[in-house]
């Protein structure tokens, strides 16, 4: 038997943002670049790919399903889930609420999938900001848990 290791986004930044330019260099292509909502042709601040991939574990409204989907694909395998996740912090200025589902709400929402649903920390790790520094939250060395689901 075989075991599922998942590490889906747990924030509304959409990883495809950090790599549009490298996606369009691979592809060769010129997709065009997306535009602010509500506008006709004022582009995005971020100058992204027109369709670029937006993950639904990233969107507050499709995140449950998402999660839902991962843990019904695990239990019709028979296969156990190593979820890593960040546990929901303080959040920033910036993000009062940087996390899109608590450890609790994910918890609950596994045991409805598995019949076995542990935490265990990891040792020590931080996650890189990757924004100006008043806007971060102090440092926190137990960014990463593991949400361990079994049959």
């Amino acid at each position: 038997m075989g075991v599922v290791y998942a590490d889906p986004p747990y924030t509304r930044d959409h990883y495809s943002r950090f790599y549009h330019v490298l996606e369009t260099l691979a592809l060769g292509d010129d997709p065009g670049v997306s535009v602010i909502p509500g506008t006709s042709d004022e582009p995005s601040r971020g100058l992204y790919r027109v369709q670029r991939h937006q993950s639904p574990f990233s969107i507050r409204s499709e995140v449950l399903p998402a999660f839902s989907q991962l843990f019904g694909h695990c239990k019709r395998l028979g296969a156990p889930l190593v979820l890593s996740y960040s546990p929901t912090g303080a959040g920033t200025k910036a993000r009062p609420q940087p996390r899109l589902l608590t450890v609790p709400q994910l918890i609950d929402l596994a045991k409805g999938y598995f019949g076995n649903v542990t935490v265990s920390g990891t040792d020590r790790i931080a996650h890189s900001k990757l924004n100006r520094r008043h806007f971060n939250s102090e440092i926190d060395y137990d960014a990463e848990i593991l949400i361990i689901a079994q049959p």
